[in-house]
């Protein structure tokens, strides 16, 4: 971007959450701060470029996205088990991207396929033995303090419902809303913590693997093999 006349004020960004580190799924911190994010949304900084973004010219602009994306008419649709994402192969997003994986089309299928075959496992997750034991361990947890509810889904949605129609309402608290929406999630995450739920859906979810088509688990181990070689190039430019 720097070559073509852009700077580009990219910043280190977190490493994503382990699913195996359940305190980090859970975020309880953020839950004390913010509940559910119903009633009080988290700040969001947004993508590193966005403020720098915001600020050019509209004529910059155009110039910019086409730096950054390449031509509209230069991509490709690419496969990703149960759909199809259209894929630049111009720009300097997609060489980047083909740094890191050899070629866009590699990448796309890295990025989206694992999401698509995951969400053939969806249905089957809640129906599994540890995980029932699991949510049914939430469930007394959550009762022993109050809250007859009988998933996490179901507070959430039903708190929701209430600060909806509590905005149409005269005389209502906000504060005391937001006070009865931060004890249910917090309240909702240690449950899930001394329940260990999000370790059941993770653990369910690996098992299931096995039950996807021989294909499907050909794809995912060939993505991995991808991935990993990825993360080496990644490390070896940021010098680690």
């Amino acid at each position: 971007m720097k070559d073509k006349g852009f700077t580009y004020p990219a910043k280190r960004a977190p490493l994503p959450t382990s699913l195996d580190d359940t305190a980090a799924v859970v975020d309880l911190p953020g839950r004390r701060r913010h509940g559910y994010a119903i009633s009080a949304t988290p700040r969001q900084s947004g993508p590193p470029p966005a403020p720098y973004y915001t600020a050019l010219p509209p004529d910059r602009k155009r110039s910019f996205d086409l730096a950054f994306s390449g031509p509209a008419d230069s991509g490709d649709d690419v496969s990703t088990g149960t759909g199809t994402v259209r894929v630049r192969r111009q720009g300097c997003d997609a060489e980047a991207r083909r740094a890191l994986t050899g070629d866009v089309t590699v990448w796309a299928r890295m990025y989206y396929t694992p999401e698509a075959l995951n969400g053939r496992l969806d249905a089957k997750v809640p129906k599994a033995r540890e995980y029932t034991a699991a949510m049914s361990a939430w469930r007394s947890c959550m009762a022993a303090r109050g809250h007859a509810y009988r998933t996490p889904e179901e507070a959430r949605d039903s708190l929701n419902r209430r600060f909806l129609e509590n905005k149409h309402r005269k005389g209502s608290s906000k504060e005391e809303f937001r006070k009865r929406e931060k004890q249910v999630a917090v309240a909702d995450g240690e449950c899930a913590i001394e329940a260990d739920v999000p370790g059941a859906a993770v653990r369910v979810r690996r098992g299931l693997i096995a039950t996807l088509p021989k294909k499907d688990q050909a794809v995912l181990a060939e993505l991995a093999s991808y991935q990993s070689e990825a993360i080496k190039r990644a490390e070896a430019i940021l010098g680690r």
